[in-house]
């Protein structure tokens, strides 16, 4: 079973937390506030509450889903951790600039920006629709952005085509749309 690890379980991840299950994946969660992590439990937003080493070592897709200044921190703490090369990292807060310099030569990571939200706030507010019918932003990430330049380079003219689907099928694109019929727009 596919699983998807959510750090912050507020509206938003739990909101991706409930869309997962609905799919058939497991998700993990944890949170700075323990109320929240219960609360996305008991909402049934996430299987079970997971300490930050279990969401990295398993998930297949881990979802940050902080404040900016949360985000920031944990793109930091992500620079001492080994990360698994076909595990996906995201990140849904609102601003992009500082996040993708922070995160620029970690290949693994796709600033993204979902389109959504609500006027309430915390995992009691999260719907399993948050995202249908919602436009998704990504900034790929400077050595994203450079391994795709690359590679189109070296490709012969014919092959450019295959190249560039090969290469930026990464596992955004296929993972993202198993969670969610969003549409995808490049920043």
């Amino acid at each position: 079973m596919p699983c998807v690890g959510i750090v912050g379980t507020g509206l938003i991840g739990a909101s991706i937390g409930l869309a997962a299950r609905g799919r058939g994946w497991e998700a993990l969660g944890c949170d700075r506030d323990p109320a929240a992590e219960s609360v996305a439990l008991r909402n049934g937003a996430i299987d079970r509450v997971a300490e930050r080493d279990e969401i990295y070592g398993t998930a297949d897709v881990v979802v940050i889903a902080a404040h900016v200044s949360g985000t920031l921190e944990e793109i930091m703490s992500l620079r001492r951790r080994a990360l698994r090369d076909d595990q996906l990292i995201i990140d849904v807060a609102s601003v992009k600039a500082p996040i993708a310099r922070a995160a620029d030569g970690i290949v693994t990571f796709v600033p993204t920006h979902p389109m959504a939200g609500g006027e309430r706030r915390g995992p009691d507010a999260a719907r399993s629709d948050l995202f249908e019918g919602r436009i998704c932003r990504r900034r790929m990430n400077y050595a994203a952005r450079k391994r795709v330049s690359l590679s189109r380079r070296s490709a012969p003219r014919h092959s450019r085509w295959k190249q560039r689907s090969t290469t930026q099928s990464l596992p955004s694109p296929r993972i993202c749309r198993s969670l969610s019929p969003m549409r995808s727009r490049s920043a």
